[in-house]
């Protein structure tokens, strides 16, 4: 577990001077825009969020109606939750906008169950289909998703049958590329994932997310939360080393067991041969197959 400290006034923390480091996830002070958390609070800001949108995928934003970071989702009591980095939605569209900081394989199942998270609760029990709106579901990694090369992976769908012709059910998947940033064809898009991927604001923009950041930064309730999530995060962790330890040590014991088992066995089935017992009677009464016994007759070496 991780040891939590008592400073001169009796306020639960870590220890200060470089504790957070060493407790394995980045200092506050120096948190980047690209972390989950400190994107989901900037982006918190409609202006901001909605101009973030404009600029990534070049469309209208309406009048933003509603943003909300870590909006959770969930379909049913059994079925597994989703929880959007960044939920908006505007008159015309609703749009979820994710920071991927690791590659985990998944991207296009992930994003395909959350085009139908955004769906189901788009709508209200008995509301006609046709009330759907139009949706976005944008990745900003900091990795390349497809290793193509790519700054921007813009999902299209077409009939296989007339190529070029577009299926449009106005369901939208881009995938951003952070570390291509320099091959972004437009300026804005360039910016945002340099600035994502580097700290490096290029433009009035970046430099107003740069601004935000800072802001971020000194709200010393945004801390308190960070911390608290970092540190159960943490703990988490450390239960799960713990507990897969413990199973790598049962899992150890188990087989050494049945290894100790089996030597016996076998040991036991050589005795009965050297006795003159057959194959068949010495597997029998040492519960070894058969074949295992001819094979110590003609000396094959012991299982491991």
């Amino acid at each position: 577990m991780v040891r939590k400290a008592k400073d001169g006034r009796g306020k639960s923390g870590y220890e200060r001077s470089g504790q957070e480091r060493c407790a394995g996830f980045p200092a506050w002070e120096k948190l980047p825009l690209s972390n989950d958390f400190m994107f989901c609070r900037v982006m918190s800001d409609p202006a901001i969020c909605a101009e973030m949108i404009r600029r990534l995928l070049h469309i209208p934003v309406g009048r933003v109606e509603q943003v909300q970071p870590q909006k959770g989702v969930r379909i049913h009591a059994d079925a597994r939750g989703v929880r959007f980095d960044v939920y908006v939605r505007d008159a015309d569209r609703v749009y979820d906008v994710e920071i991927q900081v690791a590659d985990e394989g998944n991207l296009p199942l992930r994003a395909r169950y959350y085009q139908s998270a955004l769906d189901l609760d788009m709508l209200k029990a008995g509301e006609a289909v046709s009330r759907l709106k139009e949706s976005w579901i944008v990745f900003l990694c900091l990795f390349d998703p497809f290793r193509l090369g790519e700054a921007v992976y813009t999902v299209r769908k077409t009939f296989a049958e007339k190529e070029g012709t577009a299926y449009t059910d106005g369901t939208h998947t881009v995938f951003f590329n952070c570390r291509a940033h320099a091959s972004a064809v437009d300026a804005g898009v360039r910016n945002i994932l340099a600035y994502l991927a580097c700290g490096e604001a290029r433009d009035g923009f970046t430099a107003e997310l740069e601004r935000c950041v800072e802001q971020a930064r000194g709200n010393a309730a945004w801390r308190r939360e960070y911390m608290t999530l970092e540190m159960i995060k943490e703990e988490q962790r450390q239960i799960g080393i713990a507990i897969g330890e413990e199973r790598g040590i049962a899992i150890g014991e188990e087989r050494g067991i049945a290894i100790g088992e089996e030597r016996r066995a076998e040991q036991a089935a050589r005795n009965m041969l050297a006795e003159g017992f057959s194959a068949e009677d010495a597997a029998r009464l040492s519960g070894l197959a058969v074949e295992r016994v001819r094979g110590l007759a003609c000396g094959q070496p012991d299982k491991d």
